[in-house]
């Protein structure tokens, strides 16, 4: 199975670790190995369908806006790149391991096909139901899964146990992609399942000269943003504009402080995915 790794860094996107964000589960060594890949690049997952990275930045201060117009359609772009690519090296998975079972089993009838099927896509629809809020349950669930799914552990696997499961842990995002897979299995042809779950297959390696433009776009914005709201006149504005007054007709001081904010926020962000998405195209260390 194609692995997915994440590097330490991306934990803290957006600020505060996303499992912080509720009760965290404390789990043995044994079972933080076991979860970590599958917990980060849910993070990121979650992290990537921030609606404040895709959100208009209008402040109603010109320099601002000018820099949100460079700034926005570019974490627009990775954050969709990012969960795409995501999507899709789970699916790669989901789509191997399921010919492989098919393979050795090309008699199974309906019911155990899509059994399996569920069993495959389970961990791509436990991240995909994944929020802030759902997250350390899921990491539960997720455990639950890995012990069944692994017979060396001296779990049932029988499918009585599998169908107990599904019926307490299952989301509308597995039924989904296991009924999409069984539907469109070909041959070593996954061309129609990625089409019937919208993940698009590519070369990415032909986005890598616009990503190392952008590094270099993002990097002069996280100067820009800090001159330009370090500027004197500037400053009393957003001072002003946080005591509600109000910079141009029709933006309020509360929207304008939070366009700024927003425009921070998404080239911070963007400032660290860009790179791991660079590293993870050209196969570095720290990519999926």
């Amino acid at each position: 199975m194609k692995k997915m790794m994440m590097f330490g860094a991306l934990a803290v996107l957006g600020g505060a670790l996303l499992v912080g964000c509720a009760s965290t589960p404390e789990l043995s060594p044994a079972d933080e190995a076991i979860v970590k890949d599958w917990r980060d690049n849910t993070q990121l997952l979650i992290e990537t369908s921030d609606p404040d990275l895709s959100a208009e930045c209008k402040s109603g201060i010109e320099e601002v806006d000018a820099l949100a117009n460079t700034v926005t359609p570019i974490a627009r772009s990775v954050s969709l790149l990012i969960a795409n690519k995501l999507r899709l090296t789970m699916a790669e998975n989901a789509y191997a391991d399921y010919s492989a079972w098919l393979g050795s089993n090309p008699k199974a009838d309906a019911a155990t096909r899509l059994r399996m099927a569920k069993r495959y896509c389970f961990e791509i629809g436990l991240a995909l139901s994944s929020t802030e809020e759902t997250l350390n349950d899921n990491v539960l669930k997720y455990l639950a899964y890995d012990k069944l799914q692994n017979p060396e552990n001296g779990k049932s696997t029988n499918e009585a146990a599998w169908d107990d499961f599904f019926a307490k842990n299952g989301s509308a995002e597995v039924d989904m992609w296991a009924k999409a897979l069984v539907d469109n299995w070909v041959a070593e042809k996954p061309d129609a399942f990625f089409k019937a779950i919208n993940v698009k297959a590519g070369d990415y390696s032909k986005a890598l000269p616009k990503l190392q433009k952008w590094v270099t776009d993002i990097s002069t914005a996280a100067a820009r943003i800090t001159a330009i709201t370090s500027n004197s006149d500037t400053a009393k504005v957003l001072a002003a504009a946080s005591f509600g007054k109000s910079v141009v007709d029709g933006i309020s001081g509360k929207e304008t402080v939070a366009a700024v904010n927003r425009l921070r926020k998404q080239i911070t962000i963007t400032g660290k995915l860009l790179p791991w998405l660079i590293d993870d195209i050209t196969g570095r260390e720290g990519g999926i």
